[in-house]
């Protein structure tokens, strides 16, 4: 654990205490210097790859500070909507009902999205006429 503890840059007097276990994770309390953290062990059976985790994690940060500026809550539930339904063919269209607000409003919302790069469109096998929304 103190191994652990050092990566985060945390040094000197240290005490860990658990405070919950769960099926997906251990969550523990570390004291440092007079000051408190979380610290959370995934579960290797669930999460084998605990590096791509903590990748994806500072992947997502780097992200938001990079556009935290041009980021709007829309473009927040449009991305989030994105992300739970991948690997699904994700249309304008569907995010107009989703959202309920007109074609002409999603597509200036997903013209803004695209030049910022926070999503692609891209041409589907089955039919040259969609574009399918990718993060």
């Amino acid at each position: 654990m103190n191994r652990i503890l050092e990566m985060f840059g945390l040094t000197g007097k240290i005490s860990v205490s658990l405070l919950s276990s769960g099926h997906i994770n251990n969550t523990y309390l570390c004291e440092c210097d007079g000051r408190k953290y979380i610290l959370q062990s995934l579960n290797r059976d669930i999460f084998r790859s605990p590096e791509i985790v903590m990748r994806n994690i500072s992947a997502v940060e780097t992200a938001f500070e990079k556009y935290s500026d041009e980021i709007t809550g829309n473009n927040m539930f449009i991305i989030r909507h994105l992300a739970k339904n991948k690997g699904r063919d994700i249309f304008q269209r569907d995010l107009e009902e989703v959202f309920s607000v007109r074609r002409s409003t999603m597509s200036s919302i997903i013209l803004r999205m695209e030049q910022k790069g926070f999503l692609t469109r891209e041409a589907v096998e089955y039919d040259a006429r969609l574009k399918k929304l990718v993060l």
